[in-house]
C-alpha cells in the first residue's frame, strides 16, 4: 500500500482489531488519515464522510510511516477497492452539499438499477445534511458531443462511430 494512493474518499476494505471492514473510505484532515466506517469507534474525524465512526492512522508523510501506523493502530489487510464504476452504471445521483470548497468531494454516485439509485437517495437523506431539492437523479448513457466549438452545440450520441462520421461529413461542408 502506498500513501499517495490514499486520497479523500478512496474506498477501502481492511480489518480493525480483527473486525472485518468491507465498507469504508479514507478521510484526510490536516494531514491526519482516518478510515471512516460503521464498525469500530476510534479517534473521530470532523467529517466522517457519512459513516458512523472513524479510525485514526495519525499524521502521515511517507510509505514507511503508513506501514508503521497500520501496525500500531491494529489495522491489517488495508486494500483499495478498485472498481470500474461506469462499466455497469445506468443511473447516477448527485447532490449539492454544505462543504466548503477545500473539503468538497465530487458528490456523485452511480448505480446499476433505478431501485438501487432510489435506495442511494434514501441513504443520502438519512446520512447527510441534504434536502430532496438538492438531490438530482440522472440516467447514464446519454453521451453528448460538442459539434462546433464556437457555439458549443450539443447533440445526443446514440452510436458513437456513426455520429463521429456524420459530424465529420457535416464539418466538411
Amino acid at each position: 500500500m502506498r500513501l499517495k494512493d490514499l486520497k479523500v474518499g478512496t474506498k477501502v476494505t481492511c480489518e480493525i482489531r480483527e473486525t472485518k471492514i468491507t465498507d469504508a473510505k479514507i478521510q484526510i484532515e490536516n494531514r491526519w488519515y482516518y478510515i471512516c466506517q460503521n464498525e469500530e469507534d476510534g479517534m473521530s474525524a470532523n467529517n466522517k464522510l457519512g459513516y458512523k465512526y472513524s479510525w485514526c492512522l495519525s499524521c502521515l508523510t511517507n510509505d514507511e510511516e503508513l506501514k508503521e501506523e497500520l501496525a500500531k493502530c491494529n489495522v491489517t489487510n488495508l486494500k483499495i477497492i478498485k472498481k470500474d464504476i461506469m462499466k455497469d452504471a445506468k443511473f447516477g445521483v448527485t447532490w449539492e452539499d454544505n462543504l466548503d470548497q477545500t473539503d468538497r468531494l465530487d458528490p456523485t454516485e452511480f448505480f446499476t438499477t433505478k431501485e438501487a439509485a432510489d435506495k442511494g437517495i434514501a441513504e443520502l437523506l438519512e446520512k447527510f445534511d441534504v434536502t430532496k431539492d438538492s438531490i438530482y437523479l440522472f440516467e447514464v448513457g446519454k453521451v453528448y458531443k460538442a459539434t462546433r466549438p464556437i457555439s458549443y452545440k450539443l447533440v445526443e450520441v446514440k452510436d458513437r462511430k456513426t455520429k463521429v462520421e456524420e459530424v465529420r461529413r457535416e464539418d466538411e461542408k
